[in-house]
C-alpha cells in the first residue's frame, strides 16, 4: 500500500509562515544588519527595518531595485534612503541567504517545531496545494 501524504491546512501554513518569520527570518535579518553596522534602537525601528527589507526583497526579485531607491527619494523617507545607501552595496543576496540558511539549519536540527514549520513553509513557497481547514460542519459530518 503506498504511503499517503497529508497536505498542510491553510491554518497550519499560516502558523508555519508566522513561525518562520519570527524565529528564523527576523533573527537572521537582524544579525545580517548588525554585521553591516545597522542596529534598530526601538521596536518601531525594528518593524520599519523589516518592512523596508521586505520591500527591497520584492523589488530586487522583480528586478526593480532602482525603482525602490526612487520610491525612497519620492517619499522623502530619510531612514529608508539611508538603509538603501548603506545596505545595498555591501550585502548580496548570497550573503543574506547564507545567514538565513545558518539560522534555519541550526533551528531544524534542534527543534521539531522548527523542522515541521520549515517543511510546511517550503511547501507553501513552492506553491504547494493546501488542504482546507475543517469547519465545525465538516467536523460534525465525520
Amino acid at each position: 500500500m503506498p504511503d499517503t501524504i497529508t497536505l498542510p491546512t491553510e491554518s497550519q501554513a499560516e502558523a508555519a509562515c508566522n513561525y518562520m518569520a519570527a524565529e528564523i527570518h527576523a533573527p537572521a535579518f537582524f544579525e545580517k544588519l548588525s554585521s553591516l553596522g545597522i542596529e534598530p534602537r526601538t521596536e518601531a525601528e525594528a518593524g520599519q527595518l523589516l518592512e523596508i527589507g521586505a520591500m527591497l526583497h520584492r523589488a530586487e526579485a522583480k528586478g526593480q531595485y532602482k525603482s525602490a531607491a526612487a520610491v525612497a527619494q519620492e517619499q522623502t523617507n530619510p531612514f529608508l534612503a539611508a538603509v538603501l545607501d548603506r545596505f545595498r552595496p555591501q550585502a548580496t543576496q548570497e550573503d543574506v541567504d547564507e545567514t538565513l540558511n545558518k539560522f534555519a539549519a541550526e533551528a531544524v536540527q534542534s527543534d521539531e517545531l522548527a523542522k515541521a514549520a520549515a517543511l510546511i513553509f517550503n511547501h507553501v513557497i513552492a506553491g504547494g496545494e493546501l488542504a482546507k481547514d475543517k469547519t465545525e460542519e465538516n467536523a460534525k459530518e465525520e
